[in-house]
């Protein structure tokens, strides 16, 4: 045994579900593996096209942004001022009744007319004229943003460049909708970098297997629980790594996770020039 810091670990979160989480991840794999080798069809070139034609439109954004002597990649954000979205919701956890809603009276006094700033990724959007709702995604947690025009003002101007995939910084008071979620009123709103490249497919996810485990970051925009299963990784590892270092072992590095044998060991096989 490696002794009580391991045990500690695995009370984590993120290592509690690692194992079920591999299991989904595998049987995911075996499904979409069974899609991809399926007969491709034309619809896949005028895919191709649809995906170009929403790049071009992003790009075309962050260009406009340019021109009005704004950054599309921005570098300045206050980052002293921020709060993690999970530290967030702790913090009106005090807000939640026994039933499991919160309580609007709770939540306003919790708040006592704070205004918080949080940084993240968007990952859904509605809007109603006057009126949107963003869903923003840290590596903490989820919440909803209500962007309001005649409390936004001149940034409410904005959401018309922003896109899903979009990291923004947003700042606002705590509050909440008649649906009884924790949300945030914003009264500032900005860009901070533009995402050249659509989120995959709403419904079907990233569908391709090689290509999630080639851009692993892709994968785990797709699919949150993947980033689960990564962070779950490096606390087992990072434990391990500690409790051998505190006993003087000495590490070295060999290849990880690795299904194939590769460099000098590594079978010649046919390829195109060979």
């Amino acid at each position: 045994m490696l002794g009580g810091g391991l045990a500690a670990r695995a009370e984590h979160p993120a290592v509690k579900r690692l194992g079920s989480l591999i299991v989904k991840n595998e049987e995911r794999d075996e499904i979409v593996s069974d899609a991809k080798n399926q007969p491709s069809s034309p619809s896949d070139a005028v895919s191709k096209s649809d995906e170009e034609s929403l790049i071009q439109v992003r790009r075309d954004k962050a260009a406009k942004i340019r021109e009005r002597g704004a950054h599309p990649f921005a570098n300045d954000v206050a980052r002293d001022e921020r709060i993690f979205i999970g530290d967030l919701r702790r913090k009106f956890d005090v807000a939640m009744g026994e039933d499991g809603q919160y309580q609007a009276e709770a939540v306003d006094a919790n708040a006592a007319g704070e205004r918080f700033t949080v940084f993240g990724r968007l990952i859904a959007r509605r809007g109603f004229g006057k009126a949107s709702f963003l869903r923003l995604r840290d590596g903490s947690g989820e919440i909803q943003l209500f962007a309001k025009k005649d409390i936004l003002g001149e940034d409410f101007a904005a959401l018309k460049e922003i896109d899903l995939a979009d990291h923004i910084e947003a700042k606002g008071r705590a509050m909440l909708t008649k649906t009884g979620e924790l949300s945030l009123e914003l009264s500032h709103l900005r860009l901070v970098t533009k995402s050249l490249r659509p989120p995959a497919d709403k419904w079907h996810g990233l569908a391709d297997v090689d290509l999630r485990y080639r851009r692993r970051y892709v994968d785990m925009v797709a699919n949150p629980e993947v980033a689960q299963v990564i962070a779950a990784r490096a606390i087992v590892l990072g434990a391990i790594r500690k409790y051998l270092d505190q006993r003087h072992f000495l590490e070295v590095e060999t290849p990880s996770l690795h299904p194939l044998i590769g460099g000098a060991s590594a079978r010649p096989f046919a390829t195109h020039h060979n």
